[in-house]
């Protein structure tokens, strides 16, 4: 423990005597994990929300922005989904409310933090599922105010934190520019937000409290003939914006893959600013702190506490680089993490660079000082 103390004391007098060249690696080394867990990011993307989109396609499925009449001349409609948004208050605090039918969760699951997806019944206080932030628990009865109606409410489940959750919202008016996003987003942590169901929004008079979003996701049933289903297609190119859920799956993998075309440069240029952060550590070392090294080694230390040191100081530089890396991603990319989600398989990505800096500083550190001789440099000028 001592000789660990040791090297973080003479590690921290390394900084100290190279200030500017320090910060400098850091910066560097910042935007190196920057880059790379952007582009790991970015190749992640909506992948999570991905294979929520696939539990939806089966039987040649929609996502459609059409008219409810249209919706109803449908054949072989297993269940159309729409979503309904309006305002609710709780125990003084307000609350984004969304409705959708039930029957969605037969079909999809979603995770929830505690407790379950509430079901179709009319009976009873109305089963909603909560965000974390609206700080209601699991199996609490609740009051809620709907302008000026009031009902009962049963908090049934409770999200987690960064949920995804379904969001059927309009879009463009081509196919090719459905996404993901269409069908699902994740929420912000401190996003107050209820679900329950459109049956039970029904059965207590709650309809002019809120607006549809006028999108759907239409689910046709099993065994559905190819007649009627080219009839259901024709329908929905003729009188609205509509994709296939297989569609808008491919959409979304191709531009997260144009993404990560374009983002392979900036990796490219990363990687080389790796090595010159490694160089400029090795110039630090060789130059600037020839004599203290060498005044250490006289004085007792062994050329392993010489390395034990080099190898605190990058460790040092990465864990700040780490720092101002995680501040910078919060600010940068929070409107990204918000739309798209994130599942942090990127932080794998931080964690790797990390030990291939503190390595390559290691390493190259310990190279230089053996190529330079600089542990018997000052016994031989003395």
């Amino acid at each position: 423990m001592k000789r660990i103390v040791a090297w973080l004391k003479y590690s921290f007098l390394l900084v100290k005597r190279n200030v500017f060249l320090t910060v400098l690696v850091i910066l560097q080394l910042a935007l190196t994990v920057f880059g790379v867990a952007t582009l790991c990011r970015f190749s992640f993307m909506q992948g999570g929300q991905v294979k929520y989109a696939e539990q939806l396609a089966a039987n040649g499925s929609v996502y459609s922005i059409i008219s409810k009449e249209k919706v109803d001349s449908l054949k072989d409609v297993e269940v159309a989904v729409n979503k309904s948004e309006g305002g609710v208050a709780i125990k003084g605090q307000g609350i984004i409310a969304s409705m959708y039918p039930a029957r969605i969760h037969e079909f999809l699951d979603l995770p929830l933090y505690k407790g379950r997806w509430f079901d179709a019944s009319t009976d009873g206080a109305i089963e909603i599922v909560v965000s974390q932030s609206c700080n209601l628990k699991l199996g609490e009865q609740v009051s809620m105010q709907f302008l000026n109606k009031t009902v009962s409410g049963v908090v049934a489940g409770i999200l987690p934190k960064k949920a995804t959750v379904l969001e059927l919202r309009g879009g463009s008016a081509s196919s090719d520019w459905f996404f993901i996003d269409n069908l699902f987003r994740s929420l912000e942590e401190d996003e107050k937000v209820l679900y329950f169901s459109r049956e039970q929004m029904i059965a207590k008079g709650l309809q002019p409290c809120f607006v549809d979003s006028g999108a759907y996701y239409i689910r046709f049933k099993d065994g559905i003939s190819e007649e009627n289903l080219q009839y259901n297609y024709e329908i929905l190119r003729n009188n609205g914006y509509t994709a296939t859920i297989d569609k808008i799956i491919s959409n979304t993998e191709k531009e997260s893959n144009m993404l990560l075309m374009m983002f392979v440069p900036i990796v490219v240029l990363l990687v080389a600013m790796i090595l010159l952060s490694t160089l400029m550590v090795v110039l630090l070392i060789s130059y600037s702190s020839k004599k203290l090294l060498s005044t250490i080694y006289l004085y007792g230390a062994y050329e392993s506490d010489v390395y034990g040191m080099m190898f605190l100081l990058g460790l040092i530089m990465t864990v700040i680089a780490d720092v101002i890396y995680f501040i910078a991603d919060k600010f940068l990319m929070g409107d990204f993490i918000i739309n798209y989600g994130s599942d942090y398989r990127h932080l794998i990505a931080v964690f790797l660079i990390n030990i291939v800096q503190v390595g390559l500083i290691t390493l190259l550190s310990k190279k230089a000082i053996k190529k330079k001789n600089m542990l018997s440099s000052l016994r031989e000028e003395l």
